[in-house]
């Protein structure tokens, strides 16, 4: 085992000085051993710091702009439930006005037939209404009217009063399926059959379809139409084979 040598202290002045010079030297260079390597870790921590600010500037940058877009989508959103809404509520409009014009002119149509004198009177007379349901009348065809939509506008009570006082006919026409019967007829889908609407032209065709209470006709020339089969049983609408 090498055994370590002791120096031994100064005794002179000179030896003293000299010491205190070389201890000195050696404070002077851990002093800038040390300030390098602050300096060092100075530097490595500035990096690290700018790094960090950057992804967090990266960060909320992204996070803005995901902001952003997601208040654009709502706006967009927004504005297209609100013209949505805006036209259900146009057309809502359109058709309660369009199913009680037709009630209207059903209305109409059989009080004309029960009162022609009267309604040849108020014809010739400057009533706005009566223009608009003639013109109205003579544009659709009379096919306008006769069948009412899904949900009826007049309840069950009121239907039967105003049947009962427009027409003492006995129900002749009837819906079991797919087949319509009138009298001892049958008429079935496919089935070529006359029609005659009020006093217009027979015009003949074809049996398209029978769903619920409604008759679809399509003419030998012309698109298809509907008949209720109250229409029928009011004598709106006749059919024959």
């Amino acid at each position: 085992m090498e055994t370590q040598t002791l120096q031994e202290p100064p005794k002179t002045e000179a030896e003293i000085a000299a010491k205190i010079a070389e201890l000195q030297d050696t404070l002077i260079k851990i002093r800038e051993g040390y300030r390098d390597l602050s300096n060092c870790q100075g530097e490595i921590d500035t990096k690290y710091n700018q790094k960090i600010e950057k992804a967090t500037a990266q960060r909320l940058e992204s996070l803005e702009k995901w902001r952003d877009c997601e208040n654009e989508a709502a706006l967009r959103l927004k504005q297209s439930q609100l013209v949505q809404i805006d036209n259900d509520g146009v057309h809502a409009m359109e058709q309660a006005k369009e199913r009680i014009f037709q009630l209207m002119l059903l209305k109409y149509e059989m009080l004309a037939q029960k009162l022609p004198k009267a309604a040849k009177f108020f014809g010739s007379q400057n009533c706005p209404f009566i223009k608009t349901v003639n013109v109205e009348l003579l544009k659709r065809q009379a096919r306008v009217g006769i069948d009412l939509p899904n949900v009826p506008l007049m309840g069950a009570d009121e239907t039967r009063d105003f049947l009962s006082e427009t027409t003492n006919q006995q129900i002749l026409a009837s819906i079991n399926g797919t087949e319509l019967k009138i009298g001892d007829n049958v008429f079935s889908v496919g089935t070529r059959a006359v029609i005659q609407i009020g006093k217009e032209s027979p015009i003949s065709g074809t049996i398209t379809n029978i769903i619920s209470s409604t008759i679809f006709f399509t003419p030998n020339e012309g698109e298809e139409i509907s008949f209720s089969v109250q229409s029928i049983n009011l004598g709106l609408v006749s059919f024959t084979k």
